[in-house]
This record gives C-alpha cells, sequence and structure tokens, in this order.
C-alpha cells in the first residue's frame, strides 16, 4: 500500500492527464492490455472500482491498495509509454517537463525505499538474485541514479545478470565455468538456441548484445568499487542500465524459466 499525498495525486493527474477521468492516451480496451501486458495487472476487476470505474479513479485506487514496488513500476511504465506519445501529453517548454521528470522520479523514490530495505541482503548473493524480479531490480536501481551511486548500481546490475545468465544455463545443463564472464555466458545461450533451430531472430539480436555484457564486465571490474577514481559517469552508466535490462527482458520474454 502506498500512501501518495494529495499533493502527489495531483501532480500524478497532471503528468498522466487524469484530471477528467482519463489516463494519458487510452482508451478501456488499450488501457486493459497496457497494465496486463506491463504488470500483469487486470485493472478492471472489482477491487479498483471502489471509487469509481473511470480509468483515472481505477487507476488512483491501484495505488491505493497495491505494493510499493507494484506501484513505482506502474509509474516507470506510465512515464516510459508517456514518453512514446511525444508532445502530445508533454509540457511546453523543457524546463516544466524536466521538472515533471523530476517529480515522477521523486515519487519513485519514495516509495521504493521500503522495497529497497526489504531487498537488503537479497542484492548480495548470486543465488538469491534468482528470485529478485526484473522490476525489483529497476526499483532499486533507480534508487541508485537518485543518490548517484554509480557503484553500487553497476555491482548490482552486473551481479543480478551474471545470476539471471547462469541460472538459463543451469536449466538447460549447459556446462560453464563459475569463472566464465557474463558475455561468455551468453554466448553459451546463444548457442542453446542456435542449436534448436528456432527464434533466429533472437538469437540474432542477443548476439549483438555480447560485446555490450563484456562492457559490462570491463566496468563493472574496472569503474565500479575496485577502482573508485574511475567510476563511470551517469549517461554512460545510464546506456548500460538500459540497454542491459532491456536485454533481460528479451531474455524473460522468451524463456519460461527466467523466472523459475
Amino acid at each position: 500500500m502506498v500512501n501518495f499525498s494529495k499533493t502527489d495525486i495531483k501532480n500524478l493527474d497532471r503528468i498522466f492527464a487524469m484530471r477528467e477521468g482519463y489516463v494519458l492516451d487510452f482508451s478501456n480496451k488499450t488501457f486493459a492490455e497496457f497494465m496486463d501486458d506491463e504488470l500483469q495487472v487486470d485493472i478492471y476487476a472489482d477491487q479498483y472500482s471502489a471509487v469509481g470505474t473511470s480509468k483515472a479513479k481505477r487507476l488512483r485506487e491501484f495505488w491505493r491498495i497495491e505494493s510499493a514496488e507494484l506501484c513505482a513500476s506502474s509509474l516507470l511504465k506510465l512515464w516510459s509509454y508517456r514518453e512514446t506519445l511525444g508532445g502530445e501529453f508533454a509540457a511546453k517548454d523543457a524546463v516544466t517537463e524536466a521538472r515533471n521528470k523530476s517529480e515522477i522520479d521523486a515519487l519513485i523514490a519514495k516509495i521504493s525505499d521500503g522495497v529497497i530495505a526489504d531487498l537488503g541482503s537479497t542484492f548480495t548473493t548470486h543465488t538469491s538474485q534468482k528470485q529478485v524480479s526484473i522490476t525489483e531490480l529497476v526499483a532499486a536501481i533507480e534508487r541508485d541514479f537518485k543518490v548517484g551511486d554509480f557503484p553500487a548500481l553497476m555491482d548490482r546490475l552486473h551481479t543480478y545478470s551474471d545470476a539471471k545468465l547462469g541460472h538459463l544455463l543451469d536449466c538447460q545443463n549447459i556446462q560453464y565455468n563459475r569463472s566464465t564472464p557474463l558475455n561468455g555466458k551468453l554466448g553459451l545461450y546463444c548457442k542453446h538456441l542456435e542449436s534448436n533451430g528456432n527464434l533466429a531472430q533472437s538469437v540474432a539480436l542477443l548476439k549483438r548484445t555480447v560485446p555490450l555484457f563484456e562492457q559490462l564486465n570491463e566496468v563493472r571490474n574496472n569503474h565500479s568499487f575496485a577502482h573508485p577514481a574511475q567510476v563511470l559517469d551517469h549517461s554512460s552508466a545510464r546506456y548500460l542500465f538500459d540497454m542491459t535490462t532491456a536485454t533481460l527482458r528479451h531474455l524473460k520474454a522468451i524463456d519460461r524459466n527466467f523466472d523459475a
């Protein structure tokens, strides 16, 4: 449950164009599809109609009764979708739009604090990474971005990715050494997909990310806690984070073992 203040709700209503019962440009159908696809939530279930049946009232009720982790994820997803709409829902000037983004980031950080505290030791071992969802990873890393803790961000991202790829290889009984680097694990996984003779497009896309994971290895080893004088800058960290999480989501989409 998230206790948004009246000011928080007012800002969300403005940013996501909810003042007249709407949410951005969604129809009832596309809103239901978005919430189901992105959050696995049936927004038209009865529990979200306690104060009304409009899209905006359902979304506010969703924020009122759902977990902090799910609410933080919804803000990330809705903001990302809003950005795809271009100028239609953006503020008229860059300064106001930057303020809107800052307000969303602040809300995510505010409601994610409890989630991240609960995760605590969950992010400290390879084994426990398998129980952490991508949404939880994103919430934790967005908090790292907010406070500028790039070394922690890179450690978290690398450890999670390495554990997930190791888990996928284990599920297929694919042999590898514990010292096999992240990009090596992804290469082995691509070979496994190729040997099955399917998912050709996915294999092609994943092969292009092998160098990215090699770079993540290099950054983790040379621009993180081990070498504090060479810590990564914000824009580079954001690029690596966005590309890596996109790859993880692709792996999740094509392999049912991802969350097993």
